[in-house]
C-alpha cells in the first residue's frame, strides 16, 4: 500500500488521486513536477491555488505550489524534452523521500 501519494495540480488528476485515495489515510501532496504537458491548451492550466483550495479543501497538501500557474503559456507548449527533464526532476525528488512506496498521479503527456 502506499505511504505517499503525489498528484499532479490539476483538476482531473487530483479527482483521479480522490477517487482511488480520497478514503485512505496516506497523505496526498500536490506537486508542479507532476503535471502533464502545459501551454497553449486551457485545458492545461491549473487553476489558481485559493480555488483548489476551496475546491478539495485540506485533504490534498498544496504547500508546494505557487498561487498562480505561472509556467503555462498561451502562444507556447512545453516541449517533449521539458517535459522529460521535469519527470526526471520529480524521481530525483522522489528518489530522496522517505517513503519506500510512493504513487504518483497524472494524466497524459
Amino acid at each position: 500500500f502506499p505511504q505517499l501519494i503525489i498528484t499532479s495540480p490539476l483538476k482531473r488528476a487530483i479527482q483521479t488521486s480522490l477517487l482511488v485515495f480520497g478514503n485512505k489515510p496516506v497523505p496526498i501532496f500536490s506537486l508542479g513536477n507532476a503535471r502533464e504537458a502545459f501551454g497553449i491548451y486551457p485545458c492545461d492550466r491549473r487553476d489558481s491555488k485559493h480555488n483548489l483550495l476551496s475546491i478539495f479543501g485540506s485533504r490534498i497538501n498544496f504547500d508546494f505550489i505557487s498561487e498562480h500557474d505561472c509556467a503555462w503559456q498561451m502562444n507556447r507548449r512545453e516541449t517533449r524534452s521539458e517535459v522529460l527533464k521535469r519527470g526526471l526532476d520529480l524521481i530525483s525528488q522522489l528518489m530522496n523521500r522517505p517513503e519506500e512506496h510512493i504513487f504518483v498521479v497524472s494524466h497524459g503527456v
